[in-house]
């Protein structure tokens, strides 16, 4: 007698690895896990170039109104100061020349004495305004204004003001 003997069926062997859609799981969590790193440390460098910006700005702008400080006040008297003068002002060593503050005035409203720095790694213009406009509306109009004894020192960048300050006459003027 012929018997058949039945087998079980064989099992299937299984090859490891993962499926295509574990793949493009995966795929899709590293791109996006990369891209946020990537846009993270894009805007931390930004970030410290703009920092180091300001840092330098604000030396500069200091620099800048101590010379303000350190000319004298100067009277009505006093003409507008020459390209010479202004050039002892603001070309950076410690002879200040004979400028005086109120020979650096301008009329209320309108542009200040502008310049470059040499070698400034931000390049740019410089504005150093000094009026008699206490308020920065544009006018000598309101109370306080238009005196002799009372200044605004502002000094912009590209425009943009940075620092402003008053100075008075010293009281021997006033």
């Amino acid at each position: 007698m012929n018997s058949f003997r039945t087998r079980p069926p064989r099992p299937r062997h299984r090859v490891g690895g993962f499926t295509m859609v574990e793949v493009m799981m995966v795929t899709a969590m590293m791109a996006t896990v990369l891209t946020t790193i990537g846009i993270g440390l894009r805007a931390g460098h930004c970030s410290r170039r703009e920092m180091e910006r300001r840092a330098q700005l604000t030396s500069v702008v200091a620099e800048l109104l101590d010379r303000m400080f350190r000319i004298p006040f100067g009277s009505q008297g006093d003409g507008t100061a020459s390209a010479a003068q202004l050039d002892e002002i603001f070309d950076g060593d410690s002879d200040l020349g004979t400028a005086s503050l109120t020979s650096l005035r301008a009329p209320a409203g309108t542009t200040g004495w502008t310049f470059a720095i040499a070698e400034f790694p931000w390049g740019g213009q410089f504005e150093v305004r000094v009026d008699s406009d206490l308020n920065g509306d544009g006018d000598e109009a309101d109370a306080n204004e238009g005196r002799e004894d009372l200044l605004r020192a502002s000094i912009r960048w590209n425009g943009t003001l940075l620092l402003e300050s008053i100075r008075c006459a010293p009281w021997s003027q006033a």
